[in-house]
């Protein structure tokens, strides 16, 4: 108990690195300590270390009559909740089931702030920002001294795209001097948002040198070079952002980073890297959602055969889980469909999706695929009107894409759903040279080897000619 408790009394304020060791020493002194099972699972959890969160919340469930009533709402909840597709879980993943423990526990319980903090994190994997707002802020208000709910407000705030909000709650968590791995990605995303770049490189310098933080930041970093088209750089940065995740014992993250990348250069048109770095993020650390982005790159870099043998893994290992079954296998699906020119076909599996498309991850910035890829199925069915809605969802959700790399090419795909209209309207013409100029502006220091860059460049001089406006 004395173990246990210096674990909880270390994590909210040095983070779940820091209070892994007092949790594993708590349970080798009592191998039946449930509640300790718990917490080792969800330190695990957010270091991205999905086999042994896993199994440490089956043992904890397995132990669940041992304990208190309270405890055992702890228990159950973060059984049905682990594994709901986030790159930091795999288990069950039933996110209904685990929303209805939380409910009872928050009616049993109304001064606990665990079972707001879960229902707020459900809310937003489920795409309802406003209500994960609700309940964090709740959350925050009964427990003000976890860095983790002034995270969940001010992720919530972002994804809202209410920044200065969100603002004021970094500096809140400041003045009690707490700090997250979250925290600081977010306090980056939002200087991002707003074009500070002197924020941007405050948080950067903040997390150097932290175990648990400069992955992070490094990892955000790439993001933002990819935004920009600096395909290299962003390479660079991946690489030493997994590097130094694997360094500290963080193979799940360190895959996330590599998966994450792979959906860029697929995009990109770097066909053969994105190949290259899904398959090594799904050797690295084969979890759940590792293994779903990978998939959905493998898809839309051509590699059919590898996408559809994880998708299939997926839905055996994961029947219940509601993010993969609702989110990402639809997805995959779709963009298979998609490669094998059946872009309707593509369309009717991503209406399962539509749902909870505005789900929110954590740690990983990548938001709003089905959109995306519904948009490149429309403009393949020659619906410019369809295919610029859905593009138009990544620039408008601005929070939640943050700086994810699809956000900045739904600027080209809204140029090339313009295009679609320009024959029949002069005004959609001048649309997509405006769309089309933008994108180039934003791709002004893009690295000239990319060759989704010079795609752009010819069907914007091809358009400029009016080869496409007639």
């Amino acid at each position: 108990l004395q173990a246990f408790s210096l674990g909880q009394k270390i994590r909210p304020v040095k983070g779940d690195a820091a209070a892994l060791p007092f949790y594993i020493h708590a349970i080798e002194l009592d191998p039946n300590f449930a509640r300790a099972y718990v917490a080792l699972s969800l330190s695990y959890l957010t270091l991205n270390e999905l086999q042994p969160a896993e199994e440490a919340a089956r043992k904890a469930y397995e132990l669940r009559d041992r304990v208190s009533e309270q405890e055992r709402f702890i228990i159950v909840a973060n059984y049905y909740l682990t594994g709901n597709g986030n790159p930091y879980l795999t288990a069950n993943g039933n996110l209904y089931k685990a929303a209805q423990v939380y409910e009872l526990w928050q009616k049993m319980y109304p001064r606990d702030s665990i079972p707001y903090v879960g229902l707020g994190y459900i809310s937003s994997l489920l795409g309802d920002p406003n209500k994960a707002l609700e309940e964090d802020s709740e959350a925050l208000r009964l427990e003000p001294n976890d860095w983790v709910n002034y995270a969940s407000v001010a992720s919530d705030y972002m994804i809202l795209n209410r920044f200065d909000d969100a603002q004021a709650i970094f500096r809140q968590a400041e003045d009690r001097k707490l700090e997250g791995p979250d925290l600081w990605m977010n306090r980056y995303q939002v200087a991002f948002l707003k074009g500070d770049t002197t924020r941007m490189a405050e948080a950067v310098s903040a997390a150097a040198g932290k175990p648990d933080f400069e992955d992070v930041l490094l990892a955000t970093q790439a993001d933002t070079e990819a935004w920009y088209g600096r395909s290299k750089n962003a390479r660079e940065l991946t690489r030493r952002a997994s590097d130094l995740a694997q360094q500290n014992e963080s193979k799940g993250r360190a895959a996330s980073y590599l998966a994450a990348a792979a959906l860029r250069e697929a995009e990109f048109g770097e066909r053969q890297l994105a190949i290259a770095d899904a398959e090594a993020a799904v050797k690295l650390a084969p979890g759940h959602s590792q293994q779903a982005m990978a998939a959905l790159a493998l898809a839309r870099a051509g590699d059919l055969a590898q996408a559809e043998n994880l998708a299939e893994a997926l839905d055996k290992a994961r029947p219940t889980d509601t993010l993969t079954q609702r989110y990402w296998l639809p997805t995959i699906r779709a963009a298979v469909a998609l490669k094998r020119n059946d872009p309707a076909k593509a369309i009717e599996l991503l209406k399962t999706a539509s749902t909870i498309e505005l789900s929110a991850p954590v740690l990983v910035t990548v938001a709003l695929c089905p959109a995306y890829v519904r948009g490149q199925a429309y403009l393949a069915l020659h619906d410019g009107h369809s295919a610029a809605g859905e593009f138009q969802k990544l620039m408008d959700h601005r929070g939640l894409v943050a700086n994810f790399s699809w956000g900045a090419l739904a600027r080209l795909g809204m140029a090339r759903a313009y295009v679609l209209d320009a024959r029949a309207d002069s005004g959609a013409r001048d649309k997509a040279l405006t769309a089309y100029q933008d994108f180039l502006k934003l791709w002004a220091g893009a690295d000239q080897a990319v060759p989704l860059l010079a795609k752009a460049k010819a069907e914007y001089a091809a358009l400029r000619q009016g080869v496409y406006g007639k």
